[in-house]
C-alpha cells in the first residue's frame, strides 16, 4: 500500500527545502564577501607599496641631483695652478718632503698656489709668482729636484721670492732638515744657519756645484745629505773637506 502525503506534509517539505537553499546562499555570500575583502586588501597595499617606492625613488633622484649639481658647480682649477701642481706634486713631495714643499697633496697644492701672485712671465726663474715656481718646477722635473723643489716651494726659497736670491736660503733648509746636528731643526736653527752662512763670506758659486769652497758647492751636499748623513760634514761651513780652495 503506498501512502501519499497529506497537503500539509507538502507544506513542511516545501518549507523545509526552502529554508536549506536559503541558509546554502547564505554561506555561499559569506565566502564571495570574504573573497572580495582579501583581494581588495591586496590591491589597496599594491598601490600603497608603489607610492612609497615612487615617493623614495625621487627622494633618492633628488639626493643625487644634488650631489652631481655639487660638483658639476665646483670651478675648474686656474690654469696656471693646475699647470704648476701637476709639475711640483709627483715630484716634490716624494723628494724633499710635504713640510719642505708646503703641501702634501693636489688639494692643497692648488689652496696655496691660489695665493701666489700672477704677475710674472713664463720663464721668469726670480720673483715671489706661480710663474717663477712653474719655471723651477720644470728644471726639478728634467734636472733633478733637490735643487728646484725649494724654489719651486711655497716659500720659494732661494729663487722664488720678493727679495735677491741668497744660496745661504736653501743650504740653511736643507742643512736643518737633513743635517741637524749642525744647526738645529728648527725655525729659529734656520736664521741661525743664515747668519753664519751670510758672514762666512763665501762666493755663491754655481748651482750643481760639488767642489769649491762655496756656498753652492755645500748647498749640493747639504740637499744630498737626506739619504746620506755622511755627506754632512761636506756641507758644513768650515770643515768640509771637498768644498774648499
Amino acid at each position: 500500500m503506498i501512502l501519499k502525503p497529506t497537503p500539509k506534509k507538502k507544506w513542511l517539505l516545501a518549507l523545509s527545502l526552502l529554508l536549506i537553499s536559503t541558509a546554502a546562499v547564505a554561506c555561499g555570500g559569506d565566502d564571495d564577501d570574504d573573497g572580495g575583502d582579501t583581494g581588495n586588501n591586496e590591491a589597496n597595499n599594491d598601490v600603497n607599496n608603489d607610492e612609497n617606492n615612487d615617493v623614495n625613488n625621487d627622494q633618492n633622484n633628488d639626493v643625487n641631483n644634488d650631489d652631481n649639481n655639487d660638483d658639476n658647480n665646483q670651478p675648474p682649477p686656474d690654469p696656471l695652478c693646475a699647470e704648476y701642481c701637476a709639475l711640483t706634486v709627483p715630484v716634490c713631495i716624494d723628494a724633499v718632503g710635504a713640510d719642505l714643499v708646503g703641501y702634501e697633496d693636489e688639494a692643497g697644492c692648488l689652496e696655496a698656489c691660489a695665493e701666489f701672485s700672477q704677475d710674472g712671465q713664463q720663464g721668469d726663474r726670480n720673483g715671489d709668482t706661480v710663474q717663477c715656481r712653474i719655471f723651477h718646477g720644470v728644471v726639478a722635473q728634467e734636472v733633478g729636484p733637490e735643487f728646484h723643489c725649494i724654489h719651486a716651494s711655497v716659500s720659494g726659497e732661494g729663487g722664488c721670492e720678493d727679495r735677491p736670491p741668497s744660496p745661504c736660503d736653501p743650504y740653511c733648509r736643507f742643512m736643518t732638515r737633513n743635517c741637524p746636528e749642525t744647526f738645529g731643526g728648527t725655525e729659529d736653527d734656520i736664521e741661525v744657519c743664515l747668519d753664519a752662512c751670510l758672514d762666512a763670506g763665501l762666493e755663491d758659486g754655481e748651482v750643481g756645484d760639488n767642489t769649491g769652497n762655496t756656498v753652492q758647492c755645500r748647498n749640493f751636499h747639504a740637499a744630498l745629505a737626506v739619504t746620506d748623513d755622511a755627506l754632512c760634514v761636506q756641507a758644513d761651513l768650515e770643515d768640509s773637506e771637498v768644498c774648499v780652495d
